[in-house]
């Protein structure tokens, strides 16, 4: 009787697969299971190399850190705080109402604080103009336009960071992201 309907044949007799065929078959389908479910762990390390790598890379501006806290129940301070490398650690703070986008602004205009009081021997001054905090499917994202002066030299340019874990750190980010060009860093 055969198995299966294979006219008599069983798995590793003549004219089907080889049962060393079907064992190795069976490995790599284990290796594939194996590998898919490490795939979760993997990009969760990937995503902290590169968190790392880009947080302490060695730029003319380094991000330390960004965070609101609530003053009363109606209003909220943003604290920022940067590295010029060679000149020093500058920090801006900024307050707003407690609602999620004014606290974003406020971290963004912290941040521009921070960024003017570094760059302040070059007569660099940065605004806040607008910021917004757009929502898509399954991320979130900082929209931030900036108005920018430097010297004689004035410009507008727009920042933008992916929001979805972190958004208040993103709004710091918005506002680096918008001048790293126009203040070469």
């Amino acid at each position: 009787m055969g198995a299966l309907g294979t006219g008599g044949l069983r798995w590793g007799e003549a004219n089907c697969l080889p049962s060393r065929t079907w064992h190795t078959f069976a490995r790599l389908i284990e290796t594939a299971q194996a590998t898919l479910s490490g795939c979760a762990s993997q990009m969760a390390d990937a995503r902290r190399y590169w968190d790392n790598v880009t947080d302490n890379a060695s730029r003319l501006i380094r991000f330390i850190r960004a965070q609101v806290k609530h003053v009363t129940a109606e209003s909220c301070e943003a604290t920022v705080e940067l590295e010029h490398r060679g000149v020093g650690v500058f920090t801006a703070t900024a307050t707003g109402p407690i609602g999620e986008p004014d606290q974003l602004r406020a971290v963004a205009r912290a941040t521009s604080d921070a960024l003017s009081d570094a760059f302040d021997a070059k007569g660099v001054k940065v605004r806040v103009v607008s910021i917004q905090l757009v929502e898509s499917l399954t991320h979130r994202t900082v929209l931030v336009t900036l108005a920018v002066t430097r010297g004689s030299d004035q410009g507008t340019l727009l920042g933008v960071c992916d929001a979805t874990r972190d958004p208040v750190r993103a709004a710091a980010l918005a506002v680096l992201n918008a001048t790293n060009r126009f203040l070469e860093l």
